[in-house]
């Protein structure tokens, strides 16, 4: 809910501003691009991952995209966009992905907390390649510039088991959560450390997409700072299974295979 609201904030805020980031554009004087940020994104927590990005200006010329023809119409329509203007891009994701319905439990003998029924953290790591489109260009030394981003790739999704520490009468032992056998929430201490069961991970391969809009502030060229809105589709070859109960209980918790969501990603970087 924070995200969502987060990002239908600052979506709103860039929407009513659009008419004034174009009045005065500048030109383009810079061809490559290195950008890192901070993502936040509807399926993940307070923070949902890191981005690192190097964007490289197309060579000179003119690029058109043909439309289909339309019967009766005429000939097929097409996009001109000038070389200045279009970018390609690679870069790498690094997403932290949670089940709407995990609940955090804290033990009040150890105050120690750890999620119920949770069998594996995921995370995901999407390698990409995409095309930035300037449409608004901003002035040399102030202003907004907006892009539109659309890029995809392969996505490496990481299921680590989820260690808690259970107590079999005085002692206690750190396993991998298993629903059939620690059934007993009373019994549970706490979890483990994020890293425990790193030696583990599962890899289960996808591919991903993503349509956005780049809002880039600041006051130099040399410099980038902004924020990127889009919406992300993607899909593993087989389900994700986070969170997991009992056989012995009725499956109230889903786990996914396929995966959409609205992101929001805060950027800093250097273009020269």
């Amino acid at each position: 809910m924070y995200t969502k609201l987060v990002i239908f904030v600052v979506f709103a805020s860039l929407v009513f501003a659009l008419p004034s980031f174009g009045q005065r554009e500048g030109d383009i004087l810079y061809n490559k691009e290195i950008t890192g940020g901070i993502n936040f994104h509807t399926n993940g927590g307070l923070i949902g991952g890191f981005m690192l990005r190097y964007t490289k200006k197309f060579d000179r010329g003119e690029y058109k995209f043909s439309g289909a023809s339309t019967p009766g119409v005429g000939a097929a329509t097409a996009l001109s966009i000038p070389s200045d203007k279009l970018f390609w891009q690679v870069g790498l994701e690094v997403s932290f992905i949670k089940n709407p319905k995990e609940l955090r439990y804290l033990n009040p003998t150890t105050n120690n907390t750890y999620i119920a029924f949770k069998k594996n953290a995921m995370f995901v790591i999407r390698p990409q390649i995409g095309l930035e489109w300037v449409l608004f260009r901003k002035a040399e030394e102030d202003g907004a510039q907006i892009d539109f981003i659309l890029a995809g790739g392969p996505s490496l999704g990481f299921l680590k088991p989820y260690y808690i520490e259970y107590q079999y009468g005085t002692t206690s032992k750190f396993e991998a959560f298993d629903p059939n056998v620690h059934n007993d929430f009373n019994r549970i201490l706490g979890a483990a450390g994020a890293a425990t069961g790193l030696d583990e991970c599962k890899v289960v391969p996808g591919f991903h997409i993503k349509p956005a809009l780049s809002f880039e502030m600041g006051k130099f060229n040399g410099n980038v700072t902004g924020l990127e809105i889009g919406a992300l589709l993607e899909g593993f070859t087989e389900k994700m299974v986070i969170l997991q109960v009992p056989d012995t209980e009725p499956k109230s918790i889903k786990n996914k295979q396929f995966f959409s969501s609205v992101y929001l990603t805060v950027y800093y970087g250097f273009r020269r």
